[in-house]
């Protein structure tokens, strides 16, 4: 019928980054298979009446709809759990205004105790948490958020997209709230000052994971200091240039201190189960 598709923004984290089709050494891979691999994401098969837009491939019949990555609406999911570390706050991009409000900085290094009742931090008591989820979507494509919700490599050998994409609202007695938006299994934000400023927190890396960090940067040239587990400077220095190089689709942007996801090092076995 000569239908011609438009591609739309991404709804939620089933959505962003999948591709109804992926060609892989000259294969087309399995999309079912990518879009269940995310954690509460099912795939809806393309309707009868839909071919994809390639080249050299004749649509006598398009305009039907296309496969589908969304929310599975069975899914159970939980609140985070575990202790997180702030490791950076950045102003958001989309509220006008300087650099990070005086006296914020001071909670970099602070760690937050996740649980199914609550949170726990320096400087907050509460008896009464109430936990919900929201349909809350941070500003992912804003600069201050892209090395945090970085894909998966588009490679067979891929471990699969590990992002949760899920935000929570701790509502302490009805009156403090705290939003936080549950990257993947390491690393969460926290919006801070009214959604002003993300924190971004993970959690905490032991000496062998550290090191598997360090060798895989080492491997593409990314760092060049001793494998000690140490996560000193130049290592977070050679994981800021190596998020530069994963990111070159957005522009190649370099953060001081990136945050270490695990699609970030995808392939690289850095966050294995062995490790963690």
């Amino acid at each position: 019928t000569g239908t011609e598709y438009v591609c739309v923004t991404a709804r939620d984290r089933c959505e962003i980054g999948f591709r109804q089709h992926l060609v892989v050494m000259g294969q087309t891979d399995d999309p079912a298979a990518r879009c269940q691999a995310r954690p509460g994401c099912a795939y809806e098969q393309a309707a009868q009446c839909y071919c994809p837009k390639i080249e050299g491939v004749l649509c006598v019949c398009d305009g039907g709809r296309p496969h589908q990555c969304s929310n599975e609406a069975s899914a159970q999911m939980t609140p985070p759990v575990g202790v997180f570390q702030i490791v950076d706050l950045r102003r958001a991009a989309e509220v006008a205004g300087g650099p990070i409000p005086p006296g914020m900085g001071e909670a970099i290094g602070q760690e937050i105790a996740l649980s199914a009742e609550g949170l726990s931090m320096a400087g907050m008591s509460c008896d009464d948490w109430a936990i919900q989820r929201t349909s809350f979507i941070p500003a992912y494509g804003a600069p201050d958020l892209r090395d945090a919700v970085l894909g998966p490599v588009d490679v067979a050998h891929s471990d699969g997209d590990k992002r949760i994409l899920q935000s929570w609202s701790y509502l302490c007695e009805e009156t403090d709230q705290i939003l936080i938006t549950q990257i993947d299994p390491r690393v969460v934000i926290l919006h801070l000052g009214n959604g002003t400023v993300h924190a971004i927190a993970e959690r905490g890396m032991d000496r062998e994971t550290i090191k598997r960090l360090q060798s895989a940067l080492k491997s593409v040239k990314f760092y060049g200091g001793p494998i000690d587990g140490m996560l000193n400077e130049d290592t977070l220095r050679g994981a800021s240039f190596w998020a530069e190089y994963r990111m070159e689709d957005a522009g190649r942007l370099r953060y001081a201190r990136p945050a270490l996801t695990m699609n970030l090092f995808d392939t690289m076995g850095v966050f294995s189960e062995r490790g963690e």
